[in-house]
């Protein structure tokens, strides 16, 4: 729907595939840039799992805070 949004109205597409436009809308929503938060969060999962893998799986929660 979002690529042929400049051809036709998202009403007339929703009806056509036969979703609604509400789902349609709450879904676009969800599909917005992540947060800052989201986006720190998810580096600080990518770099607990690079220390993690960097000890061989031997380091656990307090090895891996004193290494960050």
């Amino acid at each position: 729907m979002e690529a042929e949004y400049a051809r036709f109205k998202i009403k007339r597409m929703a009806r056509f595939l036969e979703v609604s436009r509400a789902g349609y809308d709450r879904w676009r929503r969800t599909q917005v840039a992540p947060s800052r938060r989201a986006c720190a969060r998810r580096d600080l999962e990518d770099r607990v799992v690079a220390v993690h893998q960097a000890s061989s799986g031997t380091y656990g929660a307090r090895r891996i805070t004193a290494a960050l």
